[in-house]
């Protein structure tokens, strides 16, 4: 009897690899000195053209932290991997990924002098009304889905006073309903 649960239980951790969704691997590219928010805006028509290298997307991050790109939303498990770009894009610098979970305002995490990349999330906003700018609806013909994550020091994430609230920034920005790529 044990030899069979053991068995069942082997099988289990053996197909569990087969269950969990892969995300397409990729890489963002953040210029140098950047500290803020960073918004990924997917399914832009006329946002920047998909990239890929070795089989990642490659997201190219413009100085403002918004990137509105043609690639349409990729969920599940990946390994992203992050960079600051200097003046060529050979003069990369990783940012390594900081905790999954809240920053607590600790003497621990404000020491800290390491930047990193926090608070990722992915989400999706209301929908704009067609010829109403600056009006959202749950009626409308499409979402706009979107990632963002913090990248800075633990203690400036801590210290932000204002942060660019997507929903606000696409009232001024809006982006036209379109399959994504």
């Amino acid at each position: 009897m044990r030899t069979a649960c053991g068995l069942a239980i082997l099988l289990a951790l053996f197909a569990l690899p087969g269950c969990v969704e892969r995300a397409e691997p990729a890489t963002y590219l953040v210029p140098a000195g950047l500290v803020g928010e960073v918004y990924i805006i997917f399914g832009v028509p006329d946002g920047e053209a998909p990239e890929t290298r070795d089989g990642r997307r490659i997201y190219r991050i413009p100085s403002d932290g918004v990137l509105r790109t043609q690639f349409g939303p990729t969920y599940g498990w990946s390994t992203p991997a992050f960079f600051y770009v200097g003046p060529t894009e050979q003069d990369l610098v990783a940012i390594p990924q900081g905790p999954g979970s809240t920053i607590h305002d600790t003497l621990e995490n404000r020491s800290n002098p390491q930047a990193e990349i926090l608070a990722y999330v992915t989400g999706t906003t209301a929908a704009p009304v067609p010829g109403s700018p600056g009006s959202f609806s749950s009626d409308a013909p499409c979402s706009v889905k979107y990632a963002s994550f913090f990248v800075g020091t633990r203690s400036q994430l801590l210290d932000r006073t204002s942060r660019l609230d997507i929903t606000e920034y696409l009232k001024g920005n809006p982006v036209r309903c379109a399959p994504a790529v």
